[in-house]
């Protein structure tokens, strides 16, 4: 008999991806649909769609025997997990983590520990972050990485501009992600490698930081925002493989692991990052990528320049890059075995 689900989380169904949480919740529900029952909860936007909370409601009371995955921020579950523990509900309940800052939040005493074990799993990106809830006493605690669908045909690369390096920033178009920061590298690289490089932005504008960022990128003659790349078709990672190196100078304070980093593997470049919350646990140094301290844009301006004057071997990253994409390929990580560890199936 097929096991039932239910999956409570932002979503965003039917329409592209907002974001990492949108994102890998679309994944979810579309593989854990292969093995079993989904009921998709979908609270994105739920304050104009109030109607949601009683969806959730009858789905959590007819459905007494489906397990629940909680895939959002902990703030978002926690009144949940509570209410359950009030009342000695028992459920198979398991809280996918999303972003980077929840074994922050539970070292410093936001979240009751208590509370938090009412979900018999919680599943974390990182090892790091996996040790520290440990630590701080919750039980079930899980590591399974980032995943993403990795075409299996695309086309090679076009042939790239000589004596010409593509830079690509790709995430959420807004100042806590670095974003000026890389326009303060380029504007100091424009005065002697004005030519030599271009940079291309991707990414949904943050509307508290869309004039300034419009305003920088039109006095800078090689920068250009390009819109929102679309990853659902295999076109999107065929762009995405014409540049040489993604930049990743992030500090935003919830950053997990971020998807996007996976879709730079699978077109095959490399990641500049900053060594902020778990990224130095995805973008191996020197092998997948270069890691630079955070806010030090002399170190990012600096690696910028090594790959724009050829001293860094960014094909050599390359290489490594596209190969460790296949450690996240979806089939390789939401699996009938992992399911049934989970108790799903």
């Amino acid at each position: 008999m097929t096991k039932k689900v239910i999956l409570i989380g932002r979503i965003n169904r039917g329409h592209l991806p907002i974001g990492g949480e949108t994102a890998k919740n679309q994944a979810l529900v579309e593989e854990l649909g292969k093995y079993c029952r989904v009921t998709a909860l979908d609270f994105y936007r739920n304050k104009r769609r109030p109607w949601v909370y009683l969806q959730a409601l009858w789905a959590l009371l007819t459905k007494p025997k489906a397990s629940i995955i909680l895939s959002t921020t902990a703030s978002n579950i926690y009144p949940l997990l509570k209410a359950f523990k009030r009342f000695g509900i028992k459920r198979n309940i398991i809280h996918w983590v999303i972003g980077g800052a929840f074994d922050q939040l539970v070292e410093t005493g936001r979240f009751n520990i208590n509370v938090l074990n009412e979900a018999r799993l919680h599943i974390v990106e990182s090892q790091q972050m996996a040790t520290r809830l440990e630590q701080c006493g919750l039980q079930g605690v899980r590591y399974v990485p980032n995943f993403r669908k990795i075409p299996l045909v695309a086309k090679p690369a076009p042939e790239r501009q000589e004596g010409l390096t593509r830079f690509v920033y790709m995430s959420r178009i807004m100042k806590v992600k670095g974003v000026g920061e890389i326009l303060q590298c380029a504007k100091r690289l424009n005065e002697s490698l004005h030519d030599r490089f271009s940079i291309d932005f991707y990414g949904r504008l943050d509307a508290a930081y869309e004039q300034e960022f419009r305003q920088a990128v039109q006095q800078l003659p090689n920068a250009e925002y390009k819109g929102v790349l679309n990853l659902h078709e295999v076109s999107g990672y065929e762009t995405l493989a014409t540049y040489q190196a993604m930049l990743f100078p992030t500090f935003h304070p919830s950053e997990g692991f971020a998807g996007a980093i996976i879709d730079a593997y699978i077109a095959g470049i490399p990641v500049i990052a900053s060594d902020w919350n778990h990224n130095r646990e995805v973008v191996k140094d020197g092998e997948t990528g270069i890691i630079i301290p955070v806010h030090d844009t002399e170190a990012l301006t600096q690696t910028m320049r090594d790959i724009i004057e050829g001293k860094t071997n960014i094909s050599l990253l390359a290489d490594h890059a596209k190969k460790e994409a296949e450690k996240y390929r979806t089939e390789n990580v939401i699996n009938e075995n992992l399911l049934k560890e989970l108790g799903i199936v």
